[in-house]
């Protein structure tokens, strides 16, 4: 892609964050937080028993952002089971801090890669083990729902599995905005209980306070998520023909997944997390 055209692009879909050095070492500094710590803990969890018995095995992190350590019992599962993790994002400078920020006993278990998730699933050669979307399942404009999970379905081996957490709103709605961000649609803030509809992009909008309500918040940084409903997936995984789809409004519908957290995490409490996961 030529350079004039890859900066109209990523004007457009809304990811000037991510090649914003000052902007991306303060998502780096606000994902060091209880709640997206403990949403690692959560794919820890999952994937620790949902690779249980594997060995040599590989997967990839797409979107997976500066903070490589914050699944580490996993990390540690690769390294004595020969394994090993893509840890793929698009920014320099995020890949940068996690790779500095890699205890070099644990370097060998990663491959860095600075590609788009969708770019280095078309260009993998190797079959994955597993795909994990952590946070990064709606960040996937300008591509449908449909060519993400074909592609990802081709990525995979037989058996071969995919994680993403997400959000739904087909019975209470969106909020205005969360404690950190706005949403608007088309320019216009959301109104309380709005429900997306499929494909419909959702502008988010970073507070430079947490917590600001006032009406004219400082915003630092911007950038633009799809939706996808339950159904619309679904739909999509049946279409690319994964054998097994399941999601779950709360992620601890799934006892293993819930006992091994707990186990792990006993002093941690959660509340509830819509989960995807699919298996080819």
């Amino acid at each position: 892609m030529r350079k004039d055209t890859k900066q109209n692009f990523i004007k457009k879909f809304g990811q000037e964050i991510y090649f914003d050095k000052k902007i991306t070492e303060e998502m780096i500094e606000r994902e060091k937080n209880i709640s997206y710590d403990t949403v690692s803990k959560f794919f820890e969890a999952i994937l620790l028993i949902e690779f249980q018995n594997k060995y040599k095995f590989k997967i990839a992190d797409l979107g997976a952002g500066a903070h490589s350590m914050n699944y580490a019992n996993f990390i540690k599962f690769l390294k004595y089971n020969n394994g090993k993790i893509y840890w793929v994002d698009q920014s320099p400078f995020m890949l940068d801090y996690a790779q500095k920020n890699t205890p070099k006993e644990f370097k060998g278990v990663f491959e860095f890669k600075e590609k788009g998730m969708v770019d280095f699933l078309k260009e993998k050669k190797d079959r994955l083990d597993g795909i994990i979307f952590k946070y990064s399942f709606n960040y996937t404009i300008p591509y449908s729902m449909e060519n993400i999970l074909q592609i990802a379905y081709k990525s995979l081996k037989t058996g071969g599995k995919l994680f993403a957490n997400l959000h739904f709103y087909e019975k209470e709605g969106m909020k205005e905005r969360s404690y950190n961000a706005i949403y608007k649609i088309k320019g216009k803030e959301v109104t309380l209980g709005y429900k997306p509809k499929d494909n419909e992009i959702i502008e988010i909008e970073f507070l430079k306070k947490g917590g600001d309500k006032t009406d004219n918040p400082e915003v630092f940084a911007k950038t633009k998520i799809i939706y996808y409903s339950p159904k619309h997936i679904k739909e999509a995984a049946l279409k690319a023909k994964f054998s097994e789809i399941r999601i779950f409004n709360d992620w601890q519908e799934n006892r293993r997944w819930r006992d091994l957290f707990k186990q792990l995490n006993p002093n941690i409490k959660t509340k509830p997390s819509a989960f995807l996961y699919l298996c080819k």
